[in-house]
């Protein structure tokens, strides 16, 4: 994507989402978007934890795929069915897919398998549903995320060791991230099933990642002061401005490697 493309894409996720999330998921689904491309993905293509639709609504704009979306909240699949990006949407635990074997061409999932305690079971279906010579592509949160956390980094600066690991990981609990690996650990996890690991990009950046924190936290604090609702009211729009003028440079990011990102987007091949 170019400059001006991705700055198109955050105003729309800051149409969508809180400041710390179109972040996030501005500089995600700019990668997504660009491996799609790369790769000419086509096909049905299932959305694993498609949510409301928003990211596959804008990730998959320009490509040519036929989307199936399963989710287990009726709530986001009523909004989903809404959003006009679905052929079709599953209510359905990702451990049990009603679909037959090798069904689809593309299994896709954004900030979701991250999530499930049980991965190595969906991780199993989703090889089963897939075609031979399928892709499955998905986005994570890696084990550097912890890391990252600016609070972790502030007290840990600070010599307080204790704080920051009890900072780190109730974050984590709280957001349910039961599966935070590299690139090497979802290739083990994957190759046992048949799927390979053919391609990858790393993202999201140690001073990426600890803004998103800082951000996340405030407005954490916002709501807990029940004065978030009112702000918004009120300056709304001015608030949009001031994250896109701040944002619009970091999130043109460049690919990081391994070692120095707090996200990964893997792409994994059914071999048979």
């Amino acid at each position: 994507m170019t400059g001006i493309e991705k700055q198109k894409l955050l105003l729309q996720m800051l149409d969508k989402f809180d400041p710390a999330s179109s972040l996030w998921r501005t500089i995600e689904v700019a990668w997504v978007m660009d491996v799609l491309s790369e790769l000419k993905v086509c096909g049905l293509t299932l959305d694993l934890g498609c949510g409301e639709g928003n990211i596959s609504g804008m990730a998959f704009k320009s490509s040519k795929v036929s989307l199936v979306g399963l989710d287990n909240w009726q709530e986001l699949l009523f909004e989903a069915k809404l959003s006009g990006v679905y052929k079709s949407l599953v209510l359905s635990d990702a451990r049990f897919m009603p679909f037959k074997d090798s069904k689809f061409d593309n299994v896709f999932s954004n900030s979701v398998i991250e999530h499930i305690e049980d991965i190595d079971k969906v991780a199993e279906e989703v090889s089963r549903v897939l075609k031979p010579g399928g892709l499955f592509i998905f986005t994570v949160p890696s084990d550097k995320f912890g890391d990252y956390l600016f609070f972790y980094r502030l007290f840990k600066g600070l010599g307080l060791k204790r704080i920051a690991d009890w900072y780190k990981n109730k974050r984590i609990a709280l957001l349910a991230h039961y599966n935070l690996h590299d690139k090497d650990g979802w290739a083990k996890k994957l190759d046992g099933l048949g799927l390979k690991i053919i391609e990858s990009r790393f993202y999201l950046s140690k001073g990426v990642l600890s803004l998103w924190d800082l951000i996340a936290a405030f407005g954490f604090l916002l709501k807990k002061l029940n004065l978030r609702g009112d702000l918004l009211k009120v300056s709304e729009q001015i608030q949009k401005k001031i994250f896109y003028a701040f944002f619009r440079r970091l999130i043109t990011e460049k690919s990081l490697n391994n070692d120095s990102s707090a996200g990964l987007l893997a792409i994994a091949r059914k071999l048979n």
